[in-house]
């Protein structure tokens, strides 16, 4: 994994996913709410699944929700510290991931107190705490269950997750959960006045759950919220920048390009080429009719992915 600048990708996003570039062979992607007999610990899974022939080179860059997790790829369960940047990533071949999101209070309740900004952009083999024979059972048994929620069960049931955080750990996830919740339309201390903190608590909790401060993870949600709009209506994407509480379109085209690696412009661009090349293909296969209609609904949002991304 490195941090280049990504290709031209087609685009997709979504606050549980983040947002996801992509070129080369089929992608599917799934992402739905954990299973509610495993939220005490998780919080969101998405299962990414690459088609492509052996030969194929595929493009992925990735901008996650600011949040460690549990990755599930190639036999080996990672520990996944949350990312202060971009992804990107080349492979050949066909490729499989389950990305589990963890609420804040897994690392210090399970990992031995592990802290999050000691693993901030580092993925760890979960081995590491579990050992290498029941890491290798685990992930195994992740690979034969056949449905997402399935596969989110064996993590929780085999890494014994059945207790319930303590009252303090307890407390400091349902506040860092509910400043995340606020920050992409607020500012950092208007977060803290509201939940009754300080501003030094705050970063003292995200620092520990999470590994960056309240502002990286306001920056990020808003991009986040940034590409979700953009790929659904990007027609203009200027209308984003009091939206998204930003006071002029320098300061965002800059968090922007730093975040995703090309301007909010550009990014628009590729999301318009990839809707037209994708109805043209329709058009072509279904008729103007059919088409036209996909076209309204993309407009309105109720189709949220373009070209090469298959969601369910």
């Amino acid at each position: 994994m490195d941090h280049r600048r990504p290709p031209a990708c087609d685009w997709a996003a979504s606050s549980q996913r983040g947002v996801i570039g992509f070129r080369g062979g089929r992608l599917r992607t799934t992402s739905q709410a954990a299973p509610t007999d495993t939220r005490t610990w998780f919080s969101a899974a998405t299962m990414f699944s690459v088609e492509a022939q052996p030969e194929q080179r595929t493009q992925v860059v990735i901008l996650p929700p600011p949040v460690p997790h549990l990755l599930v790829a190639d036999g080996t369960v990672l520990v996944c510290g949350t990312r202060s940047t971009r992804i990107v990533q080349e492979f050949a071949g066909s490729r499989h991931v389950v990305a589990v999101a963890l609420r804040p209070c897994l690392l210090a309740g399970v990992f031995d107190n592990a802290d999050g900004a000691s693993l901030v952009n580092r993925l760890t083999p979960i081995s590491q705490w579990i050992g290498t024979r029941r890491a290798a059972a685990l992930a195994e048994a992740v690979d034969d269950a056949d449905s997402l929620p399935g596969k989110v069960r064996c993590l929780y049931r085999l890494l014994r997750l059945r207790g319930l955080p303590d009252g303090d750990a307890a407390q400091s996830r349902d506040l860092v959960e509910a400043v995340l919740g606020t920050l992409s339309k607020s500012r950092v201390s208007d977060a803290a006045d509201l939940h009754k903190v300080s501003t030094r608590t705050l970063l003292r909790l995200f620092k520990a759950h999470l590994g960056i401060g309240p502002k990286a993870a306001a920056r990020r949600w808003r991009l986040i919220d940034a590409g979700t709009s953009l790929v659904r209506q990007p027609e203009n994407w200027a209308r984003l920048v009091p939206q998204l509480g930003y006071f002029d379109q320098p300061h965002f085209i800059n968090d922007f390009r730093n975040g995703l690696g090309i301007t909010p412009a550009r990014f628009a661009a590729q999301v318009g080429l990839s809707r037209e090349v994708r109805l043209a293909a329709r058009r072509r296969r279904d008729g103007p009719g059919v088409a036209d209609r996909i076209q309204l609904s993309a407009t309105t949002g109720a189709v949220p992915g373009p070209g090469a991304f298959v969601q369910s």
